[in-house]
């Protein structure tokens, strides 16, 4: 999922997505308008910001699909952050709102994380589970899951 207005400032985009969330409440796509809070944020690298943003889809949305992207990005904003036992916590929290995404990715991540802290054993491990789950097709290369 990538916001139209990624590439605007985030005076503009967060305007428009929380005047969309005050007219629409109820809506089935707010979950979405708070997604797309923290892109422009994560881009101009305020990870904390963006972490922010993405705390209040979880907080709301639990186990949604939302939720579980958003516990990816959160990872990948902390990692970037060099935070990497939240990033590892979230991965974690995201294969376990979206086990079947059919994406391998946030595993990857996870292990190349446990790679980061030198903890080898378990980033080979990770792997190896990655390579167990999501064995290599000739055919089909490419991730289909919605965050990417």
């Amino acid at each position: 999922m990538q916001s139209v207005y990624f590439y605007r400032p985030i005076s503009t985009c967060c305007v428009k997505y929380d005047a969309f969330i005050r007219k629409n409440p109820v809506s089935r796509y707010v979950p979405e308008a708070y997604l797309n809070h923290w892109p422009v944020r994560y881009q101009s690298k305020k990870y904390v910001e963006a972490i922010n943003s993405l705390k209040m889809v979880l907080d709301k949305y639990g186990e949604s699909e939302s939720a579980g992207i958003a516990a990816y990005w959160i990872g990948e904003a902390s990692l970037r952050n060099d935070d990497t036992q939240n990033a590892l916590k979230y991965y974690s929290l995201h294969t376990r709102i979206i086990p079947k995404t059919g994406c391998g990715i946030c595993i990857v991540f996870f292990a190349w994380t446990l790679q980061k802290r030198t903890e080898y054993a378990k980033a080979a491990e990770s792997y190896g589970t990655l390579i167990s789950q999501f064995p290599p097709k000739q055919s089909d290369t490419r991730c289909t899951c919605s965050h990417r």
